[in-house]
């Protein structure tokens, strides 16, 4: 991808995701993570959860920011991007949102937040099949299980 489509998709993404934010209350992770995967724009969920903490959360997660850093999973130059639009976006939403009916936010929000989990459960199931080869209700299972033994000891 050349850098200005990549610019532009950030752009398009940012915007998107500080409309969702100040319009809703809301965080722009959801809809940054689900835009960076989706776009391609990141490479995979990590690093698409990586570039959203450096964008998003740096005061209030510079452990793990500095962690993912280390191990070269942040895009800078776009992180610093993200900021600025998300920064003026969300701003936008929050001056439109005194338009919107609480009704309305309150089923966009549903609405929003249901598009993301279901194309998250998909992209999931679909990147665990593809690794293991299995279906994914067997690994959730087997997952369950691993949860219990961690907690027992």
């Amino acid at each position: 991808m050349n850098q200005v489509v990549k610019y532009l998709t950030l752009l398009a993404i940012g915007t998107f995701a500080g409309l969702i934010a100040g319009g809703l209350g809301t965080s722009t992770a959801y809809a940054l993570i689900l835009g960076l995967v989706f776009t391609g724009i990141t490479k995979d969920y990590k690093h698409a959860a990586a570039l959203t903490l450096f964008t998003i959360l740096p005061p209030l997660s510079l452990g793990a920011v500095y962690h993912y850093y280390e191990k070269n999973m942040i895009d800078i130059p776009a992180g610093l991007f993200l900021m600025v639009v998300c920064f003026f976006s969300a701003w936008a939403g929050a001056k439109l949102n005194k338009y919107i009916p609480d009704s309305y936010s309150e089923i966009a929000l549903g609405a929003f937040l249901f598009i993301v989990s279901m194309y998250m459960f998909y992209k999931g199931f679909s990147d665990l099949k593809k690794t293991t080869g299995k279906k994914g209700i067997r690994i959730v299972a087997h997952g369950m299980r691993g949860f219990e033994h961690i907690f027992r000891g």
